[in-house]
């Protein structure tokens, strides 16, 4: 499920996102939670970074599930059990968003 949820994801997606000086509250999330899938400081600063970087979607594609710590477990379901979490929601601010926070939710 997660890897599928990337098949809609393309660069244009990405780009998008990494405009933001400040990104919408959601869009803002999803990323914390991807950055903290990734090992990365749950920051908008290292998210740009991540998004910026020419791998990022192979490293979401080849992400070694057996690597999740119940430590980071606990600390994605902050994220993952926000009541606006959703896709739909999250969507209504990004569309690569709504497609990091469908890839999320299956680790959780």
């Amino acid at each position: 499920k997660a890897v599928k949820a990337l098949s809609k994801l393309d660069k244009k997606d990405i780009s998008e996102m990494k405009t933001f000086t400040t990104p919408p509250e959601m869009v803002g999330v999803v990323m914390e939670a991807v950055c903290l899938l990734l090992g990365r400081k749950q920051t908008w600063v290292e998210a740009k970074k991540v998004l910026g970087e020419l791998n990022f979607l192979d490293q979401l594609k080849n992400y070694d599930k057996d690597k999740l710590t119940s430590r980071i477990i606990k600390k994605l379901s902050k994220y993952i059990k926000r009541d606006d979490f959703t896709p739909e929601k999250v969507g209504k601010q990004s569309v690569a968003a709504m497609s990091l926070c469908k890839y999320s939710k299956p680790f959780y």
